[in-house]
Protein backbone atom coordinates (compact mmCIF):
# COMPACT_ATOMS: atom_id res chain seq x y z
CA UNK A 1 0.00 0.00 0.00
CA UNK A 2 1.55 3.39 -0.97
CA UNK A 3 1.25 6.65 1.25
CA UNK A 4 1.20 7.18 4.77
CA UNK A 5 -1.85 7.22 6.94
CA UNK A 6 -2.57 10.31 9.00
CA UNK A 7 -3.02 9.58 12.82
CA UNK A 8 -6.64 9.98 13.40
CA UNK A 9 -6.21 12.78 16.30
CA UNK A 10 -3.99 15.06 14.52
CA UNK A 11 -4.63 18.29 14.39
CA UNK A 12 -4.69 20.96 11.57
CA UNK A 13 -3.89 23.70 13.67
CA UNK A 14 -0.51 21.19 14.46
CA UNK A 15 2.82 23.04 13.80
CA UNK A 16 4.92 20.22 14.00
CA UNK A 17 4.54 16.84 11.63
CA UNK A 18 6.44 13.86 12.01
CA UNK A 19 6.51 10.31 10.03
CA UNK A 20 6.58 7.52 11.88
CA UNK A 21 7.58 4.15 10.04
CA UNK A 22 6.50 0.37 12.00
CA UNK A 23 8.32 -2.30 10.60
CA UNK A 24 6.59 -5.59 11.30
CA UNK A 25 7.93 -8.82 11.22
CA UNK A 26 7.93 -12.09 8.99
CA UNK A 27 6.86 -14.77 11.29
CA UNK A 28 3.49 -16.45 10.86
CA UNK A 29 1.87 -15.32 13.62
CA UNK A 30 3.52 -11.28 13.34
CA UNK A 31 0.61 -9.27 12.89
CA UNK A 32 -2.21 -7.56 15.04
CA UNK A 33 -5.61 -6.49 14.77
CA UNK A 34 -4.93 -4.82 18.24
CA UNK A 35 -5.59 -0.92 18.57
CA UNK A 36 -1.76 0.19 19.11
CA UNK A 37 -0.64 3.26 21.68
CA UNK A 38 2.23 4.74 22.01
CA UNK A 39 3.82 7.96 23.43
CA UNK A 40 6.52 10.17 21.94
CA UNK A 41 9.07 11.39 24.61
CA UNK A 42 11.36 14.58 24.29
CA UNK A 43 13.62 16.26 27.14
CA UNK A 44 10.79 18.76 27.06
CA UNK A 45 7.16 17.03 26.79
CA UNK A 46 6.17 14.18 25.54
CA UNK A 47 2.95 13.83 23.05
CA UNK A 48 0.60 11.79 25.42
CA UNK A 49 -0.98 8.01 24.34
CA UNK A 50 -1.40 8.64 20.38
CA UNK A 51 -3.32 5.47 18.61
CA UNK A 52 -2.19 4.82 14.77
CA UNK A 53 -5.92 3.82 14.23
CA UNK A 54 -7.87 0.82 12.71
CA UNK A 55 -6.91 -1.54 9.99
CA UNK A 56 -9.84 -1.73 7.42
CA UNK A 57 -9.80 -3.98 4.22
CA UNK A 58 -9.38 -0.97 2.20
CA UNK A 59 -5.91 -0.25 4.25
CA UNK A 60 -5.35 -3.44 6.35
CA UNK A 61 -2.17 -2.18 8.66
CA UNK A 62 0.12 -3.70 11.15
CA UNK A 63 0.40 -7.08 8.45
CA UNK A 64 3.09 -9.90 8.51
CA UNK A 65 6.04 -8.10 6.52
CA UNK A 66 4.55 -4.84 6.59
CA UNK A 67 6.31 -1.44 6.81
CA UNK A 68 3.50 0.89 7.21
CA UNK A 69 3.99 4.60 7.52
CA UNK A 70 1.78 7.12 9.42
CA UNK A 71 2.03 10.65 9.76
CA UNK A 72 1.63 12.61 13.13
CA UNK A 73 1.29 16.29 14.06
CA UNK A 74 1.63 17.86 16.93
CA UNK A 75 1.74 21.40 18.85
CA UNK A 76 4.90 21.65 20.35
Amino acid sequence: MVGALPLPDNEPTDKYIYEILVSTGDKNTAMTDSQVSFMLSGERSDTGTRTFGKSSKQRPIFRRGALDTFVMTTSA
